[in-house]
This record gives structure tokens, sequence and C-alpha cells, in this order.
């Protein structure tokens, strides 16, 4: 006797690994052992001369995938982007199995596995000079979307250093990436605010409290305008400008009378950190008088410490 078995409705992402046959897993037909598996998808399976019991087992296992991300720098970059891409599953790092120029190849991934794709600066202590700016797939014709269209479902996370998807076919993904200057704001007191307008910008970005602002440059530099509004003078005042950990003492950061400008005009390399603190303060007027004939009109030489606990 013979018997023709027809599998159907496999489910999406997944195919037909083979019949398994008195638990036996063919996967190509066996004159010898009269079974024959036909179907582009290995759909079919006849056996001929059956003259015992068998049991017929369909195997139907999950499709694997490829995954590429490409680490994408900025036109006028000229230096490596520094960083390296992580993928995990769970907690579970899985290896590249290839990595060349910032294309990562990421193989045999089974349908629906949940990932986490990292972008890891190499030197995370160091000031970088870029950001991811986003996460880009590409369609079926050739073009690229965000990771959040619907059509993928992506999700980031930690200011886009991550993505979040579920990979369900062949898939390859760019990390774009900005250079930046960061602006940072202390407010000590209850006046003050942080105006930021980049050159050539319309509109200007403000800090009205206690923070910071990444603020995407397209070269290596670009000039701002930085200006603290919204203090009373008489005493509320800039109390220093930092530029990458260093106080600045000069111009246009220092005005002649020893306390630091309102505004600031400078140009700023990609990766800078501009930091600004504002207080209240308080005014102490020392008076030397002499005695006798000198009283208030003293000219004599005096010195004062004045220190602070």
């Amino acid at each position: 006797a013979s018997i023709v078995l027809t599998a159907s409705d496999i489910p999406e992402g997944h195919y037909i690994e083979g019949w398994k046959v008195g638990g036996v897993l063919y996967e190509a037909s066996d004159a010898s052992k009269d079974i024959t598996i036909g179907g582009a998808d290995k759909q079919t399976l006849t056996i001929d001369n059956i003259k015992e019991n068998k049991t017929v087992i369909l195997s139907v296992v999950k499709k694997k995938y490829t995954l590429k991300v490409n680490l994408e720098k900025p036109a006028a970059f000229t230096d490596p982007i520094d960083y390296t891409i992580k993928l995990y599953k769970g907690g579970t790092e899985i290896s590249a199995s290839s990595s060349s120029g910032g294309l990562y190849t990421f193989s045999d991934i089974e349908y629906e596995t949940n990932l986490k794709i990292v972008a890891v600066p190499n030197n995370p202590s160091a000031s970088p000079k870029y950001i991811v700016e986003k996460w880009e797939y590409k369609k079926n014709d050739g073009s690229f979307g965000e990771i959040t269209e619907p059509a993928l479902g992506g999700v980031y996370q930690n200011e886009k250093k991550e993505v979040l998807l579920q990979l369900k076919k062949e898939l390859e993904l760019k990390a774009s990436f900005l250079q930046f200057v960061t602006f940072e704001f202390e407010k000590k007191g209850d006046k003050g605010k942080l105006e930021i307008k980049k050159a050539g910008d319309a509109s200007s970005q403000t800090l009205v409290a206690t923070g910071s602002k990444k603020i995407a440059i397209t070269g290596n530099t670009a000039a701002f305008t930085l200006e603290v509004k919204e203090l009373n003078l008489s005493d509320n005042k800039v109390l220093s400008w930092t530029l990458n950990g260093v106080m600045k003492d000069s111009s246009p950061y220092l005005k002649n009378d020893g306390f630091w400008e309102n505004r600031v005009d400078e140009t700023f390399n990609a990766g800078d950190v501009v930091k600004v603190t504002v207080n209240k303060v308080y005014k102490m007027v020392f008076k030397a008088t002499g005695t006798g004939d000198q009283n208030d009109n003293y000219t004599g030489n005096f010195k004062i410490s004045v220190k602070k606990n």
C-alpha cells in the first residue's frame, strides 16, 4: 500500500525541515526506504510499499535570518567612529559572525527573536564628539525608514544608543551619528535662564533650570551665542564659565570689572562641553581709615585677607 501526505498552512517565519518516519528524519527522498519528498517546500510525503505500522511526524522549525548593522559617520567627520555594536538576546550577548569598516553581521537568528542592539562607546570615560541621531532599516524597495515605523516597530532607549526590536526577516540597519556640543547650566539661585542660539538657526533653545542640552552641528565647529537672561544683576550674577572643565578667565568670558559676561559669542568644536553657573551674590565693602589728620583720607598701603569657610 502507498500513502501521500500533504502539509499546508505552515506558520509565517517557519519552514518544513523534513518528515520523520519511524523516528528517522528525511529531508530528501530515499528510494531505498520507499520515501519520496516532493514540492518546492517539501510539503508532500509519499510512502510506498507499506507493510507495517508507521509513525509520521512533520518537522517544522523557525527560519533563521541575518541581521546587518552599519555605523554611518557624519559626512564632515574624518576620524573612524569610536563605537562598537553589541547585540543581545535577553541577557545573552550574540557575537557578530563578521565585522569590518563599521559593518557588523549577525547570522542564524531565529524568527521572532527579541533583540537589543546597542551602540557602545569604545572609551566611555572620554567626552564623545558625536551621538546617535537615528536608526534606520532598509526597505524592500531599497529606501530607508526609521526603525520606529509600524512596519518594523522598533523602540529607542538610552538616548537612542539602544534599539529594541523583534526580528522577523532578513534585516539591514544603519545607525546615523551627529556631531554635537554640550551646554550645561547650573542654577544655584532662583534667577536666570540660559538661552543658546546656533549661528544660522532661526530659533534658540533655553535652559531654565539646572540641566544640559546636546545641540547638533553639521561640521567640526559651529558658532554660538550664549546669553544668561532674567538675572537681577544687583545680587544675581554669572559665577563662572567653563569649557571642557577648565574655567575661562579671559575675553570673551570675563569682563573688565572681574565679573563674568552674561553674553558670550564663541565658536566651539564638536565634543566641547560648555558650562555656566549662576547664583545669588553678596557685596562686601572694605574701607581703611587712618587716625588724626588722615581720618578717612588714608592713602597708605594695607592688605585685607578674606577666607571662605
